[in-house]
């Protein structure tokens, strides 16, 4: 799917979600690259945390600090998306297959990737990964078209099923390209590289 193609769909997704949210005096979600991002990291996200049926306060802290980079407190942008995590969890649309569809059709492989690497990270915080959070993140990869062995590479650093070793980071690296994230948005290759950082480092991003 080109470019165009990409930004017709992620239009239409933000015209659904729009319908549903409570924005109050504040106008819409504008159709950007990042608001398109921050639509599929919220949703994933979200997903992650509430999936298990145990919401860590660890999670929930992560979650704020991930978002928390894409926005100054107390801006529009933050008032939008967290407008966004309250539909997102009370409609459950991280389960949503023509809103997971939509995502998929609407970001970058870089993009996806991203997000799926921050949702492992997520679901890591609190020490392990619980069945559930793996199979969802399973399904995501599945729905946004990332193959098992992409996957695997993506989960990389947070499992001890998946080592990180220095090439699979060569790998990781070249997977999520900060270098071509960066002509999307410098935030998304920011967080890319913060990463990376840190998982060059052997330690969770984040925390």
């Amino acid at each position: 799917m080109d470019t165009s193609d990409r930004s017709t769909t992620a239009q239409a997704l933000l015209a659904r979600l729009t319908e549903k949210l409570d924005l109050g005096d504040d106008p819409a979600l504008e159709p950007t690259p990042i608001v398109h991002f921050l639509v599929g990291l919220t949703i994933v996200l979200q997903g992650v945390i509430v999936i298990d049926r145990q919401v860590h306060w660890t999670e929930e802290q992560l979650f704020q600090e991930i978002l928390g980079q894409f926005w100054e407190p107390g801006s529009l942008l933050e008032r939008q998306i967290t407008a966004l995590m309250s539909v997102v969890k009370g409609q459950q649309l991280y389960l949503d297959p023509s809103i997971l569809d939509s995502l998929r059709d609407s970001l970058s492989p870089e993009e996806k990737r991203l997000i799926l690497v921050l949702g492992w990270s997520l679901s890591a915080v609190d020490g392990h990964t619980e069945l559930r959070e793996t199979l969802y993140l399973q399904n995501i990869a599945q729905r946004l078209q990332i193959s098992s062995e992409e996957l695997s590479l993506l989960q990389a650093g947070f499992s001890p099923l998946e080592p990180l070793n220095s090439d699979r980071f060569s790998q990781l690296k070249a997977a999520l390209s900060p270098t071509y994230l960066n002509t999307i948005s410098p935030l998304l290759s920011k967080v890319a590289l913060q990463l990376l950082t840190t998982l060059e480092g052997e330690t969770h991003p984040f925390s």
